[in-house]
């Protein structure tokens, strides 16, 4: 496990970046642990990981939340949320949490960003 934190430090010394740099003691500490034969267990392990069916859905969740977006869906679901919630001292949390439950897609993230309406 030594040699998995000196190669991170190292590289971090050097200016490598942080994704690179915990990649690369990763794969250094796995073969620290046990040797080459054991890469094809994080290789099988991470293949299992990511092939699940339930991450089919969330292209789907991101495509739906950028089609409300664009048509102006978001900022209607606003505007009925703030219409709601407007007098509760925290009418941006609870319409946020609102809209969240009630759109399924979350819309909600970058509202700061792109909908400075809704901004206290």
């Amino acid at each position: 496990m030594s040699w998995a934190v000196g190669v991170f430090v190292g590289l971090l010394a050097v200016g490598v970046p942080i994704g690179l740099v915990m990649v690369a003691s990763g794969l250094v500490g796995a073969v620290s642990i046990g040797g080459l034969n054991y890469l094809e267990i994080v290789a099988d392990r991470f293949y299992s990981g990511v092939s699940g069916f339930v991450l089919i859905a969330v292209p789907y969740f991101v495509f739906t939340a950028e089609i409300m977006n664009r048509s102006g869906l978001t900022e209607r679901m606003v505007a009925f949320a703030n219409s709601l919630f407007g007098k509760l001292p925290a009418r941006s949390a609870t319409s946020i949490s609102w809209l969240a439950s009630f759109s399924q897609a979350s819309p909600v993230p970058p509202l700061p960003t792109r909908l400075p309406s809704v901004r206290p």
